[in-house]
């Protein structure tokens, strides 16, 4: 008993001293580039040829948990001309959201303007650490 008492003791010692060196100024803070990170990639077309002309909706979600739908970490849009074969990227990630996050990983949709869907990545395009990504959609045929 005697040293369970002592642990909580030291543990609300410890927390103390945190309290007071953040009040103090003393404690480092985080600046917004380590908060979050910067990804950037390409998304590319799997038939030969140039990607349609739409928008390109990626999203960077929580992949890993079994009977739940999967949180969003980042997303962002970009539009394709129709006259490239891969279109560059660029998204602001949560650094903390990445790191707890299990098995993160990329979902793009490439619709046109009224919303039809025309490419997915059908396999999980999971995220392995690096910066710079490449990701590759399929058509979809109805």
């Amino acid at each position: 008993m005697a040293v369970a008492i002592n642990r909580r003791l030291a543990l609300a010692g410890i927390g103390a001293a945190i309290v007071v060196a953040s009040a103090a100024g003393t404690a480092p803070e985080a600046s917004g580039s380590e908060k979050t990170m910067r990804l950037t990639g390409t998304v590319s077309y799997a038939e030969k040829g140039l990607l349609p002309a739409g928008v390109l909706k990626i999203r960077l979600e929580e992949q890993g948990v079994a009977d739940k739908k999967a949180k969003r970490i980042a997303e962002v849009e970009v539009k394709s001309s129709g006259q490239h074969d891969s279109i560059p990227f660029e998204m602001q990630v949560p650094r903390t959201e990445l790191e707890t996050a299990v098995r993160p990983g990329f979902t793009v949709r490439l619709e046109r303007a009224d919303g039809w869907l025309l490419a997915i990545n059908p396999h999980a395009a999971f995220h392995t650490g690096d910066e710079k990504v490449s990701l590759t959609i399929n058509p979809v045929v109805y």
